[in-house]
């Protein structure tokens, strides 16, 4: 019987190509998570910004009162 010590040049290659696959993994699961985060807070920015402007246009609407003096309260949307 023969000792051996050390891996041969085979086990090596196979060890390196399953890291670099498992790193490829890793690293493609993280890039979709930051990704998907960034997409969600885009979203939630535009929520926000819509929920904003719709409580503005919904007080605005509902404080509107005629102007019946010259330079009374009006609403003007451009």
């Amino acid at each position: 019987m023969t000792r051996r010590d050390g891996f041969t040049l085979i086990e090596l290659i196979v060890a390196i190509t399953l890291t670099g696959v498992v790193a490829l993994l890793v690293y493609g699961a993280a890039n979709a998570g930051i990704d998907t985060e960034r997409r969600v807070r885009a979203r939630d920015a535009a929520g926000r910004a819509e929920r904003a402007w719709r409580a503005l246009v919904e007080d605005a609407l509902r404080n509107l009162r005629s102007a019946d003096q010259y330079g009374g309260p009006t609403l003007t949307l451009e």
